[in-house]
């Protein structure tokens, strides 16, 4: 029996393979997540810790939870699986056969599949700057008018608690109760124990259809908190929320105010006034505060003398 001998293993092998690991965790580490927190308790959420372990969330979820449709979130979640798949196994594959074989366009093949996983925390970062963009237009139009823009309109609602509320302190609080865990959380807490045995109160739509009767008395019940405490309860119990900014109060804001976050530019009349810049860094540095745009009528005698110019040029060549 003749012996087999293994090939020594490559100097770049274990990079690779703790590399491979930690890219497996950061792709199926949510699913996972997900699934655990799946098993939490009446007053769970998607957060962690877990608050008790049941199987409460599938019994929901079989009885069907309010307005939510599970066909056509299963429809929708499968047409993204499948380009997603395929995208995956299609580059994946190219991958593999680049770093095992040498073959035409092998590097191109390998690295592309890199930059292809690398545009998913990409997209996570650019999302970020993409909602400060979507309220820049907002913030100039304070700077330069000092009127502050107009709320958008009501909407109709998709959930029993979905709403701004005024505080002790007179500041106003962004708070969603969405979930079955939510809800029993908040009336246990809040007070609200009418509300919580209520037998018309029991799924989220008969919630929905009396927001007539609960918004109100919850209202009362937040007007009785300060923001800072308030704030710290619905963190505990995992509820969302957030304390309302208006997007002239961003200009203040830590991560604006970074340097380079904002650029300087002037208005017709020569008035300074000031606007987000744009999330682009070149060597290290922010590109700057861009195109200087001349003052209304800076250039008239300018354009006039050339316009001139050009009339005597052509008079003399008709001459």
């Amino acid at each position: 029996m003749s012996n087999r001998h293994r090939e020594p293993r490559k100097n770049g092998f274990w990079p690779l393979a703790i590399l491979f690991a930690a890219f497996v965790l950061f792709l199926y580490g949510p699913v996972i997540t997900i699934f655990v927190l799946s098993f939490q308790g009446p007053e769970g959420g998607l957060t962690f810790p877990m608050r008790g372990l049941s199987t409460v969330w599938y019994q929901k979820l079989w009885e069907g939870l309010g307005v939510v449709d599970i066909g056509a979130a299963l429809r929708r979640s499968l047409a993204l699986g499948f380009v997603v798949m395929a995208l995956t196994v299609l580059l994946s594959l190219s991958a593999g056969l680049a770093f095992r074989k040498k073959l035409s366009g092998a590097n191109l093949l390998f690295w592309s599949s890199f930059v292809y996983w690398g545009l998913v925390p990409m997209g996570a970062i650019a999302t970020v700057f993409h909602g400060l963009f979507l309220v820049a237009q907002h913030m100039v139009e304070y700077e330069m008018t000092g009127r502050k823009p107009r709320s958008m309109p009501e909407r109709e609602h998709a959930w029993p608690i979905y709403d701004i509320f005024d505080t002790a302190g007179g500041d106003r609080i962004f708070i969603g109760v969405v979930t079955e865990g939510h809800w029993w959380s908040f009336c246990k807490e809040f007070g609200l124990k009418e509300f919580a045995d209520d037998p018309s109160l029991r799924n989220t739509t008969d919630r929905i259809l009396a927001r007539a009767r609960i918004i109100p008395r919850v209202a009362d019940v937040i007007r009785s908190w300060n923001i800072a405490d308030l704030s710290a309860k619905l963190d505990e119990l995992n509820i969302c929320f957030s304390p309302i900014n208006r997007p002239e109060d961003l200009l203040n804001d830590p991560h604006v105010l970074r340097p380079g976050g904002l650029v300087q530019n002037f208005n017709a009349d020569g008035a300074p006034f000031r606007v987000p810049a744009l999330p682009v860094e070149w060597n290290g540095g922010n590109i700057g505060e861009g195109l200087k745009v001349p003052v209304l009528g800076a250039d008239t005698e300018s354009v006039r003398a050339e316009l001139d110019g050009q009339k005597l040029s052509s008079t003399d060549n008709a001459a």
